[in-house]
């Protein structure tokens, strides 16, 4: 319980920028919640959450994990953070990668490509793009849950491509 409480209080806190962002939301706009997703295969193999979004998130890996952030528009002012890391490096002129045990990140108001590899992985999102949630084959339910567009939360499928937009259902 404990756990909940600490990973609901650090999105809370990370989550005064997201209020700010949601005023200028647009028509369209969806949401993700991802909580403690885990696709089996550690900070190797397939990432966990492949996010591809205009709009904002924020989010927390409690374990160990690995994180890169794309900003698809470097024109716009948004630049994404990164906390708690202990190693990162550019790996593109748009993309950085993080890694460490329990960091946290966000990425506000702009264009951004967010691939998160690990376990132990919270994140909330708005505004619309795809994202793809890759869960493990074999444990169907201890890989996490998401919800989209305001839905009720669903076992992380072993990989599945969601559309976000305020549809539901999409």
């Amino acid at each position: 319980m404990r756990r909940i409480v600490v990973i609901f209080l650090s999105l809370l806190a990370l989550g005064a920028p997201m209020v700010a962002a949601a005023a200028s939301r647009v028509p369209g706009d969806g949401t993700l919640v991802v909580r403690n997703a885990d696709n089996g295969d550690g900070i190797s193999g397939r990432p966990a959450v492949t996010l591809v979004i205009r709009g904002s998130v924020i989010g927390h890996v409690s374990e160990s994990g690995r994180i890169a952030i794309y900003d698809l528009d470097p024109t716009d002012s948004s630049t994404p953070e990164v906390t708690g890391a202990s190693w990162h490096r550019d790996v593109s002129d748009i993309g950085t990668m993080w890694r460490g045990l329990d960091f946290r990140f966000r990425a506000i108001d702009g264009t951004f490509k967010v691939q998160i590899w690990g376990s132990g992985v919270d994140l909330f999102a708005i505004g619309h793009g795809t994202v793809t949630l890759t869960g493990q084959e074999d444990t169907p339910r201890g890989d996490g849950q998401f919800s989209l567009n305001g839905g009720d939360f669903r076992s992380i499928p072993y990989e599945a491509s969601k559309t976000i937009a305020a549809a539901p259902g999409a």
